[in-house]
């Protein structure tokens, strides 16, 4: 006998769904002499993931668990696509799995995808990451990949025609190191004419194979990462083609299933393993981890150092005044954090709220003679350390009579550069806080005029501005620029970021101070050899004389 019998082409529409049909002597469902217009039943090959397979054009595909090729144990349904293919992930009851369509017009086939019967056992594709010099994984370091297949099934996995059993993409701001591949610990040439190697127009290592019931693979590869990265991380993950399944790779130490293999980058090389400082308003001088952006005051001072500097040639801190304090130069006891007073650089009623040394040791710096105080900076300027002699470079834009000592009167169109820092190629970068109308902007300025060129907007990924803007800036030895940002708000907060010179686009690496914006930022590292020429303890950025030994200048 049928479990259900469909007869007669007048007998259409019968929607049989979600019952539960087995152990019949005959078929589970029998449709004939056109009854429900003898809908094919669906075509599926099972795996151990789900079941694959075709159907009618967008019909509604039921998956059942039987001992035989009936429908005991509902599954679960899924609708063909417009080519009638279809897949559904599962895994099953069993011991068998099978399948009915039903079309538009709710007519139901009869029990299809042939009682097939799922592997036992399970498929892992896991993989792991491993620095190859150990330790913190630095920009334009190699991270070697290893991906175990492991075929715990009781059949081999299928082979098939025309497809990759296993891909791997090159992750971005990586580089695949070329004849990296092993097979076992084996190594592969890089030619993909066996089926084994890396393509490199699609940017993916493959391997195309069958593997045995049981049977264990590893493959392993290595990646460069772009030593001009911006990024905290690198994330890869590769694919296994099970059949119809793609399976993807699994991070085995960490606790979600199938999750990407994730490679976190230290930046610390960028600042040669030395020290990152930064400033805060009101409290003074912090110790700030570039990876994770936590600062540590060293001492809370209470000073207001809104610009500070480190000269590469001597390894002396220089900041500059703001507030009560005025225009004064100051340098800075960095194991302290105490300050000593060098003397106010004549500038009136102004502020120094951006400062750089260049890597001839001369000082340069952002300072706000123009308007009220808090207008920002409006002017470049260089400071003799020695002397405190003030030499007024020129204005970032257009701005109205400058008059030295400053009354704070004038104004320019170029407001707001609270940061400046030179790249290792002495180019001189500026960056401004934001307002109401205009978000942080990233320059670069003429050394010998002062002029100022946009180069963009200072956005995030998204598009979006760091609310409060730009206040500090710093390069390191090669070339990653971190910003420090203004707090953005009555209640804020200084966070450090880094930001890409060329597109502006920053992203965001921690907070570093609660109600107050970031200052100041500085780089202890010596990223060039001292100089003096004439050998009279006066580097030459500050000798009058630097091919003549005058140490009294």
């Amino acid at each position: 006998m049928n479990g259900v019998m469909v007869k007669f082409a007048n007998s259409l529409r019968n929607f049989i769904t979600e019952n539960s049909i087995s152990n019949n002597l005959l078929l589970g469902i029998e449709n004939t002499l056109g009854g429900n217009t003898e809908l094919d039943p669906p075509a599926g090959d099972t795996s151990l993931n789900g079941v694959t397979g075709t159907a009618c054009e967008m019909c509604r595909v039921e998956i059942f668990s039987d001992p035989d090729d009936e429908g005991l144990v509902f599954e679960g349904n899924v609708t063909a696509d417009n080519n009638g293919n279809f897949i559904f992930l599962k895994a099953f009851q069993g011991p068998k799995i099978t399948c009915t369509s039903t079309d538009e017009d709710l007519n139901t086939s009869e029990f299809g995808c042939d009682g097939g019967i799922p592997p036992e056992g399970n498929f892992d594709l896991l993989k792991t990451d491993l620095d190859e010099n150990g330790g913190d994984l630095l920009v334009d370091e190699i991270i070697l990949y290893e991906i175990t297949m492991f075929n715990g099934q009781n059949q081999a996995t299928p082979d098939v025609v025309g497809t990759n059993e296993f891909e791997d993409e090159m992750p971005i701001n990586t580089q695949y190191v070329p004849n990296s591949i092993k097979i076992n610990n084996i190594s592969e040439d890089d030619n993909i004419n066996d089926g084994i190697g890396f393509n490199a127009s699609s940017n993916k290592v493959i391997w195309n194979g069958v593997l045995s019931a049981n049977e264990i693979l590893t493959f392993k590869f290595k990646v460069q990462i772009d030593s001009n990265t911006l990024e905290n991380q690198v994330s890869n993950q590769g694919f296994f083609q099970l059949g119809q399944i793609s399976i993807p790779s699994d991070d085995s130490s960490t606790g979600p299933l199938d999750d990407p293999t994730i490679s976190v980058i230290s930046h610390a090389n960028s600042i040669n393993n030395s020290t990152l400082f930064g400033s805060q308003p009101s409290a003074g001088i912090l110790v700030i981890d570039p990876t994770t952006a936590e600062g540590q005051l060293i001492s809370n001072t209470g000073d207001i150092f809104p610009g500070i500097a480190i000269n590469p040639l001597t390894g002396i801190m220089y900041a500059g005044g703001g507030g009560p304090v005025g225009p004064v130069l100051f340098t800075v006891n960095t194991e302290t954090g105490q300050s000593t007073s060098l003397g106010n650089t004549g500038l009136g009623q102004a502020t120094i709220p951006g400062l750089d040394f260049r890597s001839d040791g001369k000082l340069f710096a952002s300072i706000n003679v123009m308007g009220a105080a808090g207008t920002g900076g409006d002017h470049l300027a260089i400071f003799n350390t020695t002397s405190l002699g003030t030499q007024i470079i020129g204005s970032f834009g257009n701005c109205s009579e400058l008059i030295i000592p400053s009354t704070g009167s004038g104004s320019c169109d170029l407001e707001r550069m609270e940061a400046i820092a030179f790249s290792s190629d002495d180019t001189l970068y500026g960056a401004t806080v934001s307002n109401n109308q205009n978000p942080g902007e990233l320059y670069t300025i003429d050394t010998s005029t002062g002029k100022a060129t946009l180069v963009a907007q200072i956005l995030n990924g998204t598009g979006q501005p760091h609310p409060g803007g730009v206040a500090s800036l710093q390069f390191s030895c090669d070339g990653m620029l971190y910003g420090g940002t203004g707090k953005g708000g009555m209640v804020g907060r200084g966070d450090l970021i880094q930001i890409n010179p060329v597109s502006g686009v920053y992203s965001l690496i921690g907070k570093t101070v609660n109600g107050a914006s970031l200052a100041g930022l500085a780089l202890n590292a010596n990223c060039q050899a001292s100089e003096d020429e004439d050998g009279d303890g006066v580097l030459d950025g500050e000798d009058n004389c630097p091919s003549v030994s005058n140490a009294g200048q």
